[in-house]
């Protein structure tokens, strides 16, 4: 039998071995939990790094977007809006100057931690639609008044002239003359009633009395797009907000435009509010002027550019957009609509395709209408 002096000796030495054990217990939960700690501030001082780094390239590329001359292959200090930090930028581009590649590096005072994300930045072009035809209609019908149309020589098709392209229309009750481009500028303006006429029609009768048969006017075309702003954008109409993303100005009054402007630039009406159109843009700065859910209305001119009239919501059987185009109405560039309501048509109005304004819009040398957009699937972080 264990004596007593033998049994305190057991339990201390059992005493002893669970205190060592609480000991090492706690040792290593105060290790594990310093190196939570430590973790944790890695992972907070990443992330901050990570933020500057990319607020750096966002500044990077409004950088190279608003002041792109001598930046190809150079490398700057900047402090992005809203902080204190100084990130590394660079600006690496290929022979022809685009796509540009912009990096970003930060790196904390202390040198603990650190960032560098890069992406690839190209121009895309805005307006998809290439060479329309003067007048691109969802709905056509009741041209009153005189209309004289001077055709876009290659919008059918190589050396197939297109005056006139409509989804639906039921007649054409107006005098309408269609010519070629050449023809219309020779006129001052309009269609002479000389040989040099496609499709002539007097006031009253039907598409089918154009005479020589109206070869470039094609309506009720099965083909002609369901979706007119992504067919000239490459946006969905549901998603047209996105535009503004691609370099589009929004205004609050179209009289506020003039021969001064050039770009692309969008209104937005409530219950087809008025958006006139007075004198804009220049044969080699146009403008391509977006009206949303109002009366677009062209009574003067010259107009130089891509004039969209745009119901937002055009197959939910309201009708939230309208096109007025009337008096002396003189548009160089094309006339487009989206919506279910009827073009108003009158006095002696003309649209004509033009070869300087699409020049302007395709080469695009000042950038309006070729915004810079990321290039998808090249962001990096390293």
């Amino acid at each position: 039998m264990m004596g007593r002096e033998s049994r305190g000796f057991a339990t201390l030495g059992v005493t002893l071995l669970i205190l060592v054990i609480l000991a090492g217990v706690t040792l290593f939960a105060g290790k594990v939990l310093l190196m939570e700690k430590r973790i944790s501030a890695n992972e907070q001082q990443y992330a901050l790094a990570f933020a500057y780094a990319e607020s750096g390239l966002e500044a990077a590329a409004r950088k190279y977007l608003t002041d792109p001359a001598g930046i190809c292959g150079t490398s700057a200090t900047m402090t992005p809006p809203g902080t204190s930090a100084s990130v590394a930028v660079a600006w690496t581009c290929s022979a022809g100057g685009e796509p540009v590649t912009i990096s970003a590096t930060y790196t904390a005072s202390d040198g603990g931690s650190g960032a560098t994300v890069s992406e690839v930045y190209a121009r895309s072009a805005l307006f998809n639609s290439g060479e329309p035809a003067p007048l691109t209609l969802a709905s056509a019908s009741k041209f009153n008044g005189t209309l004289d149309i001077g055709a876009a020589p290659n919008g059918g098709g190589t050396g197939v002239p297109l005056s006139i392209w409509a989804g639906v229309t039921d007649d054409f009750t107006g005098a309408a003359t269609t010519c070629p481009v050449e023809e219309f500028g020779r006129a001052g303006g309009a269609c002479s009633t000389s040989d040099f006429v496609y499709s002539e029609k007097a006031r009253g009768s039907a598409k089918g009395d154009y005479v020589q048969g109206g070869q470039d006017i094609v309506v009720d075309d099965a083909g002609f797009p369901e979706d007119m702003f992504e067919f000239a954008f490459g946006i969905s109409a549901s998603d047209w907000e996105q535009i503004y993303q691609r370099g589009a100005t929004k205004i609050d009054d179209c009289t506020s435009l003039t021969n001064a402007d050039t770009g692309i630039f969008v209104f937005e009406g409530t219950g087809m509010t008025q958006c006139r159109v007075n004198a804009i843009g220049s044969p080699d700065a146009p403008v391509i002027l977006i009206a949303v859910n109002a009366d677009m209305d062209l009574k003067t001119g010259p107009t130089y550019g891509v004039m969209f009239s745009f119901d937002s919501t055009p197959d939910d059987g309201v009708v939230d957009a309208s096109l007025t185009l009337n008096a002396t109405a003189l548009v160089y560039g094309a006339v487009m609509s989206n919506g279910d309501e009827v073009p108003n048509m009158n006095g002696n109005a003309a649209v004509s395709w033009h070869p300087d304004v699409f020049s302007a819009i395709e080469e695009d040398v000042d950038g309006e209408f070729r915004p810079l957009v990321r290039v998808a699937g090249s962001w990096k972080d390293f």
